[in-house]
């Protein structure tokens, strides 16, 4: 399913109107209106964040294995080797357009486990929810080239 169609069923499964979801998405209604056209041949990645947010769920709802590569792309900031200036950062570098089947991975995130470091930590129950990222981000930012068993935690504790 494409991600215009997608966009769309969600707005009308809440009941909103494009106008609601611009005003709740922050992106612009004449930007709302062109994604459900299917006008547009990229959505910005902040935009996709910003409008599944606005619907409670991660951008990786968007995103299924079944899409075509003639589906829509996302238009993404490829951040700098130096994980300070990611795109958490106002740093922006340069535009690239990705194709969402092959660069989406969806990693374990451990919400409740703790690494300690330092004055310990207490680790609750294991419950996992999936953290989807870009490849290429993961590439860049990290310098990973296998995703292979990757899973995220979080750290604890005064010696970090």
């Amino acid at each position: 399913m494409e991600l215009s169609l997608r966009m769309k069923e969600y707005r009308e499964y809440f009941g909103w109107t494009q106008t609601d979801l611009s005003e709740k998405s922050g992106v612009s209604i004449s930007t709302i209106k062109k994604y459900e056209a299917g006008s547009v041949d990229n959505f910005t990645y902040g935009n996709l964040k910003k409008i599944a947010s606005a619907f409670n769920l991660s951008p990786a709802s968007f995103i299924s294995e079944n899409m075509s590569d003639n589906s829509p792309t996302i238009s993404n900031k490829i951040c700098p080797t130096n994980v300070k200036n990611c795109p958490t950062s106002n740093v922006i570098l340069e535009n690239f357009t990705q194709t969402l089947n092959d660069d989406m991975i969806n990693i374990p995130f451990f919400e409740n486990v703790r690494a300690s470091a330092g004055s310990g930590a207490y680790n609750d129950e294991e419950s996992t929810q999936a953290l989807g990222l870009s490849k290429s981000f993961l590439r860049e930012c990290f310098g990973l080239y296998s995703f292979i068993n990757l899973s995220v935690i979080l750290g604890q504790g005064d010696s970090m």
